[in-house]
Order: C-alpha cells, then structure tokens, then sequence
C-alpha cells in the first residue's frame, strides 16, 4: 500500500515539475514588487526599534515583527557572510528575498490554478 502511495507522489512531483517550465512573468513581477513595497517600510520600522525610536504605534510594531519574516532566508542563513562585507551585500541579500518570496508567490497562485482546472 506504501508503494502505490510513493508512485502517485512521484507521478504528481513529474507533473508539476513539467508545468513549472512556464512561469508567469507578470504575476512574477507585481509578487515582487509587493514584497518589496512591505520590506521597505519593514525595514525602517525596524531601525527605529533597534534604535528605540519606534513608539508605540500598533501599525509600526507589526511593520518591525514583519522584517523578522522578510529577512528570511539569506539574513538568516547567512548572517556572517552578509555583516562581514556591509551595506550593498546586506541590501542585496533583501532583494534576493524580494524575488524568493515573489518566486514561491508565482508558484502558489500557479498550483491553485492548476488545481482548479484539474
């Protein structure tokens, strides 16, 4: 029964590899300009709590929490590397999870297309 449930994810893995050769590039591009649009104020909101300047501001505060989430993956995984080399390396390393978080946007919106005319 294990083996007829590992053929069946290997078929499914087989057909959405072969569907992800078409990525929908404008859906691509808005993704990442909204990611991009919440890291900016994100980011700043941040830099004032670091800095102890934020407030109180219930908006404000949720703008800061959300840059623990932007900054994922590169600032996570390669924090040494990116603090070693300073600020064009750090600002490179949120846009490369600007077009990450876009990317995983596309293929989200993709698969519940692809779902839906299944």
């Amino acid at each position: 029964m294990e083996s007829g449930y590992t053929f069946e994810l290997c078929v499914i893995i087989a057909i959405h590899i072969k569907q992800m050769k078409t990525i929908n590039k404008r859906i691509l591009l808005l993704a990442i300009l909204f990611f991009g649009l919440f890291m900016i104020p994100s980011f700043i909101c941040a830099f004032a709590q670091d800095e102890g300047t934020l407030g109180i501001n219930f908006v404000w505060q949720i703008f800061a929490k959300l840059f623990t989430i932007l900054r994922f993956p590169t600032h996570t995984l390669f924090w040494p590397i990116i603090s070693k080399f300073g600020a064009v390396i750090y600002f490179l390393g949120l846009l490369v999870n600007c077009i990450f978080y876009g990317f995983i946007t596309e293929r989200i919106v993709h698969l519940f297309k692809f779902k839906k005319f299944k």
